[in-house]
């Protein structure tokens, strides 16, 4: 959708190792943490990992989105040519959010944005069914040392760049719809410069037993 394919040669002596790779955004693997985890256990691929929190952990990032609002009620419809051009980057934040969402009810995240306003960020925590959606957000996380049975350990970091994102991390005067762009390359200094802010979020203690 967005790049060529590349066709690499694995065996300079074997035709037969030449394969063509395919950009794989606009499929269900733009985020392949789950595939990961899948191969990784799943005895049709002979690796048979074992399955636990303290077994197996699965950190993923990603190369930064933005929350994608559609139809508002001041503008609620779209024309043709808008939608056609809005589908690539909809299916792939759509197909993101999705496999993040298996990722975080099979396996136990650690350390991840919040999702929706109803979900929140599935990070456990020590809830009550009577508190409110705050209230929930802001409860005590469940600690690590109390196994919740999941299949492993998630930690998610993605950048946010949406204006919101940006300006929270002191780049105001950074363009969102010029940052999100996959094909600018005039924006490669600033985008090292968010990706060094958005690392600095990441905690040891994120990691559980695996450090």
């Amino acid at each position: 959708m967005y790049f060529p394919p590349e066709i690499l040669q694995w065996d300079p002596h074997d035709k037969a190792k030449t394969f063509v790779f395919v950009d794989g955004g606009v499929t269900p693997h733009n985020n392949p943490a789950f595939l990961l985890y899948r191969m990784a256990t799943n005895p049709a691929y002979r690796l048979n990992w074992k399955i636990g929190e303290q077994n197996l952990l699965i950190v993923s990032v990603g190369t930064g989105a933005a929350e994608s609002l559609g139809a508002t009620a001041a503008s609620p419809n779209k024309n043709i040519a808008s939608t056609v051009a809005g589908l690539p980057g909809e299916l792939m934040y759509g197909i993101q959010v999705e496999q993040d969402i298996n990722c975080r009810t099979i396996g136990r995240c650690t350390f991840g944005s919040l999702l929706d306003r109803e979900i929140l960020d599935l990070i456990p925590r020590q809830i009550e069914d009577d508190m409110t959606l705050d209230e929930r957000y802001a409860a005590q996380v469940t600690p690590l040392t109390q196994d919740l049975g999941r299949h492993f350990l998630y930690t998610r970091y993605n950048a946010d760049l949406s204006q919101l994102g940006l300006t929270a991390a002191g780049f105001d005067n950074v363009n969102p719809y010029s940052i999100q762009k996959m094909d600018a390359v005039e924006n490669m200094q600033i985008l090292l410069e968010t990706g060094r802010q958005a690392g600095r979020v990441v905690e040891a203690a994120h990691l559980g037993p695996f450090i």
